[in-house]
């Protein structure tokens, strides 16, 4: 049985949890029985949390002795309620949701949640008359169901005899997370109901049914195909057919498992729990060497079980008998988190932490003698990584797997079909960037691990309940849990987001693990949860992980002018805030123009921003041959004259601005309207680990088809027949007459029948990766300014795949299908009902182009976003078939005269369109 504890504090009536990392820091002064413990939460302050009359009392930071109250929720869980294929209930809790029993409440609960969720800009929808028939027999008749909105953060209105409930709040996120806590309730509800009904009637039956075994059609499995690359591994020649590892079971036998040749974690884990009878959380962690001391201690070992109950162990003669057998010298792997070889955590620096220095609460008995037997063992950060969908497992953990082919014969070196190696982060390399472990090469004097197996149940419920449970460890068992649980995504999310936003040291350090090795797990837990949905949702997910924006009024504020100084205006603007001021809201400003931000001009920004790149920074961005655009070569960039580089001193500075435009594109929805090439997004948010197939279809998308560089051609016949003899392992950059090698001495290496792939794929490779590596790298980090993160790790670029990244900047033109979706979600005002079906006339008649104008004069922008339009309005205005129409950017709103024909409407609205640029009264 799990006690899940959740610290909440009052915000002006809306009950909202504390950051993760505090939840931890709350939880053990309780358990300690403390009367209080002081906080400190950057950048709001520190804090005395009364955990005996509940109440939070600033001590610094904004109104010093302002006092609120907090609360400590409680849900006894059982730990089958987390597993796939096993019942468990929450059988105690003091939550308000699970308290109402009746279906038809929950029912209209979260329908009422989901049309507020589905579109916040309704009002209508906000608000709840308990008294009409949808609602009086529900919603009307339970106080409970009333209670749980009231802390969702709705108001009650009572009207005469009439009562409402009202939601005021301009964010809805936390109703997003409400409506899946309704969700979950009344699925449980249902299956409870469903199972009481089917013991009435097969009573003994039921009782000797087994547990439900997860299948290929469990609904709470996510089909990642459709969105996901493909991640199990391709090979050249002979296929695996077998992976091997060996374990040491809790007993402290050894046993081989031979695991299918394309083994995944989530194979591996149902072998392990086949192995072990009644084992439901297996843990998978690395195997305790001690060293013996002498023959007799190396026999007593041999003779004696392992005595520690918690990590079962094996015993120290088992493993140094394993050792003998395979062979010596293997290299131990540093792990950066959890345990070095010689069992000691890595430090942390806790400086820039809410803990005082003095005492790490929860961190305490972390640190303590008894800790490993309290908390556990850690599991092998590789296996956590693996957990990542369809990742091969012989890929994932090279060390611990043996790969045969279909001879029974050891395979030494993979190699993967078009060079799709697998992305996996396992380590930091020397730029501070997680790095990727080499291709795995097996020898007699290198066996695999051996991999230790435990009962992981006890130190799962532990963590739980003291909020130390790490990523690590729901990384190690995600293909066993069941992520529909709002739980299980509150953790996950609320961690990620505490990682990305730099305020979880202290709280890593008092859980045993590194940031980085939780940012690694947050990585392969988003792309398991979240990497099947359809990209709006993903973006969704996105936006959820940002650091929350600062409720102080302040705002991040850019002034712009439309003229020639446009892009110098907007690169320096953005380039002058910091990255604490980029998470406050973004405010557009055009100089001389009457119009207060509301959406409109942060639109249009983005989108001049897009449409000027090319003209004004034409010596750092061009023009491709099939529309896309790419940075200029490095090389090329640094010889720019300074007044070409938008204000700023140097090149980095204008790359890195851009990727910040781009990064705040994403966050507010908004478009550029400029496509950029898919092999520099590609090198953005993967690597430049390419091979020949997809450079030659990258080339063959930016320069077109007829390339010979594109064609097999160059492939499959001689080099006197392509004209390619005579050529070297040489380069000259594009734009320059400097010669690079490809290989050491290159130039002085002629291309040959025997080395021409090697030539046209180091070639294609230095012309679309490795001469635009240093502007690829600074725009990464103006979009990792918005998101946070690295690049293995920033949501935005784990979530989205590199062509999902170009559309969402990019957008669509507006085609006569898009005009057709423009209407259906538009609202027309009865007194221009028949002005406005002249205006769909024209808009259907229209070229795209024009389109476009239009768009942009009642939008803002001239494309459309990858959802299209969500909402539009016509209504109507002043004047006569001489006056001109009018537009609400903001609100998606054209207002327009009643015009007596088609053609006073047609003349006045190109009239508009053509000759009003930027926000004025007319």
């Amino acid at each position: 049985m799990a006690e899940l504890a959740r610290w909440q504090w009052d915000d002006m009536g809306t009950w909202r949890d504390f950051a993760e990392q505090y939840q931890a820091q709350m939880e053990a002064a309780f358990q300690r029985r403390d009367k209080s413990v002081e906080v400190t939460i950057p950048p709001f302050g520190t804090f005395k949390m009364d955990v005996v009359n509940m109440t939070q009392t600033t001590l610094q930071g904004r109104n010093p002795g302002y006092e609120r109250e907090i609360r400590r929720q409680v849900r006894k869980i059982d730990l089958g309620y987390f597993l796939l294929g096993f019942e468990g209930e929450i059988h105690a809790s003091d939550s308000v949701v699970d308290s109402i029993e009746d279906e038809r409440v929950l029912d209209s609960l979260a329908e009422a949640l989901r049309r507020i969720v589905d579109d916040p800009e309704d009002f209508a929808h906000r608000s709840i008359n308990l008294s009409e028939d949808e609602y009086r027999e529900t919603i009307g008749s339970s106080e409970e169901a009333q209670q749980f909105l009231e802390e969702a953060g709705f108001e009650k209105v009572k009207e005469g005899p009439q009562c409402f409930l009202i939601f005021m709040q301009e964010q809805v996120d936390s109703l997003s997370q409400a409506e899946k806590e309704v969700k979950a309730c009344l699925e449980r509800l249902r299956k409870r109901n469903s199972g009481n009904e089917s013991n009435k009637v097969v009573e003994a039956e039921s009782n000797s049914m087994p547990l439900r075994e997860a299948s290929d059609q469990d609904p709470t499995k996510i089909d990642q195909a459709s969105v996901l690359p493909a991640r199990a591994a391709s090979f050249q020649g002979d296929k695996p057919t077998s992976v091997e590892i060996n374990i040491v079971l809790p007993s402290g036998k050894t046993q081989l498992l031979v695991l299918p040749g394309d083994a995944t974690l989530e194979s591996l884990l149902e072998e392990v729990k086949a192995a072990v009878p009644g084992l439901r959380l297996p843990l998978l962690s690395s195997v305790v060497e001690e060293k013996v001391q002498d023959s007799e201690a190396a026999s007593t070992n041999e003779a004696s079980p392992p005595s520690n109950a918690v990590s079962n162990a094996p015993s120290n003669a088992v493993a140094s008998n394993q050792r003998n057998d395979k062979g010596k010298g293997k290299r131990e792997r540093k792990n950066k988190g959890g345990k070095n070889s010689d069992g000691k955590g890595g430090k942390q620096n806790a400086a820039k932490s809410g803990y005082d220095g003095k005492r790490s609460d929860a961190g305490e008995a972390a640190d303590s003698p008894q800790s490993e037997q309290l908390l556990g063992r850690a599991p092998l950060l590789d296996f956590a990584l693996a957990s990542e969908p369809g990742l091969w497992l012989g890929r994932a953990c090279p060390e611990q797997c043996t790969v045969r082919d279909a001879s029974e014969e050891v395979m030494s070196m993979p190699r993967y079909k078009s060079g799709k190696a697998m992305e996996l982060p396992t380590a930091v390399d020397e730029d501070g960037e997680p790095g990727f472990p080499p291709l795995p090469t097996y020898d007699e004097a290198s066996p695999p691990k051996l991999v230790a197996v435990e009962d992981f149940e006890s130190a799962f419920v532990t963590r739980l309940q003291m909020g130390l449970l790490r990523l690590r460890d729901l990384s190690a068992v995600a293909p066993l849990l069941d992520w529909e649980k709002p739980e299980l995504l509150k953790i996950v999310h609320g961690r990620t987001r505490s990682l990305l936003e730099g305020s979880c040291d202290a709280w890593c350090q008092a859980a045993r693990c590194t940031v980085e090795d939780e940012l690694l797990c947050s990585r392969a837990l988003l792309l398991r949860i979240h990497g099947g949905r359809s990209l709006a949702d993903r973006l969704q997910v996105c936006r959820e992980l940002l650091p929350a924006e600062k409720r102080d009024g302040r705002k991040a504020t850019l002034e712009v002018d439309r003229g020639e100084d446009f892009l110098t205006h907007a690169c320096t603007g953005l380039m002058k805030l910091s990255v604490e001021e980029l998470r406050r809201p973004l405010e557009v400003r055009f100089k001389g123009e009457l119009a207060e931000d509301h959406g409109g001009p942060r639109r249009d920004f983005f989108g001049m921003l897009g449409s000027r790149l090319p003209v004004d920074l034409n010596q750092l961005w061009r023009r491709l041959p099939k529309g896309s655009l790419a940075p200029v070569p490095d090389l090329v960039a640094e010889g720019s004259p300074k007044d070409a580089r938008a204000g700023l001193d140097d090149v980095d500075a204008a790359y890195r601005a851009c990727g910040r435009a781009c990064g705040l594109a994403a966050k507010y929805g908004d478009v550029l309207g400029e496509e950029l090439a898919g092999f520099f997004l590609h090198q953005v948010a993967r690597d430049d680990t390419v091979g020949l197939d997809e450079l030659q279809q990258q080339i063959a998308e930016t320069e077109g088809a007829e390339d010979f560089r594109a064609s097999q051609v160059v492939r499959k016949q001689s080099v006197e027949e392509t004209g390619i003899k005579g050529l070297t392992l040489s380069r000259t950059i594009t734009g320059t007459a400097v010669e690079v090698d490809l290989v050491p001495g290159g130039r002085n290496v002629p291309v040959t029948d025997d080395n021409k792939e090697e030539w046209l794929q180091l070639h294609l490779h230095d012309k679309l990766y490795g001469s635009l590596r240093k502007a690829t790298d600074a725009f990464r980090l103006g979009v990792l300014d918005i998101f946070g993160g690295a690049r293995r790790t920033c949501p935005l670029l784990v979530l989205l795949l590199p062509f999902e990244l170009a559309k969402i900047w990019a957008g669509s033109a507006v085609s006569r299908e898009a005009v057709c979706s423009w209407r259906e979600v538009s609202t027309v005002s009865e007194e221009v009902k028949s002005q406005a079906a002249w205006f769909w006339e024209i808009m259907e008649e229209a070229d795209d182009a024009y389109r476009a104008r239009v768009l942009k004069f009642t939008t803002g922008v001239h494309r459309l976003g990858h959802l299209g339009l969500q909402a539009f309005e016509i209504q109507p205005a002043d004047g006569s078939d001489e006056s001109l129409p009018r537009a609400m950017t903001c609100a998606n709103m054209l207002q327009m005269p009643r015009y007596t024909s088609k053609e006073s409407l047609e003349k006045q609205l190109r009239k508009a369109v053509e000759c009003c640029e930027g926000f004025q009264i007319l």
